[in-house]
């Protein structure tokens, strides 16, 4: 799949989708057998980002619940103003987000009970940006 650099077309591709709920977790080791999404070695310990089901089965305490959603858009990790954009996005309904960045996507984790609204605007965010790039194209 080809990445795409101008920000307003990876924007207008995002097509968001809510890929789970997940917890934050810190501990000193990543218990055998589990496989975190996502693993940050800080100072204090290992933060691990892993299925809520699977922080359950392994007794790995966490009182709250996030969404991951992942814009399907592949991104350039050279791009500029993507995650920023749909930070400020999110941010502006006062929503808070944590983003992990990956060699293909940006991962932005929600409160559960926020994903819908969050998917909405970035949908709403989307439909914005293809009349930018089609207004472009139109113009050229």
């Amino acid at each position: 799949m080809e990445s795409l650099h101008s920000l307003d077309e990876t924007l207008a591709a995002l097509d968001a989708q809510v890929e789970g709920n997940y917890v934050f977790v810190t501990t000193d080791t990543v218990p055998p057998g589990l496989e975190p999404f996502a693993v940050i070695r800080e100072a204090e310990g290992l933060t691990l980002i892993v299925k809520a089901a699977d922080a359950f089965e392994y007794g790995l305490a966490s009182d709250k619940l996030f969404a991951r959603i992942t814009p399907c858009a592949v991104t350039d990790l050279g791009a500029v103003g993507l995650t920023a954009t749909i930070s400020q996005t999110i941010a502006s309904r006062g929503i808070a987000c944590n983003v992990v960045a990956g060699f293909h996507h940006d991962h932005f984790f929600v409160p559960a009970n926020k994903a819908q609204e969050v998917v909405g605007m970035l949908a709403s965010l989307s439909e914005q940006a293809r009349g930018w790039v089609e207004g472009k194209s139109a113009n050229a």
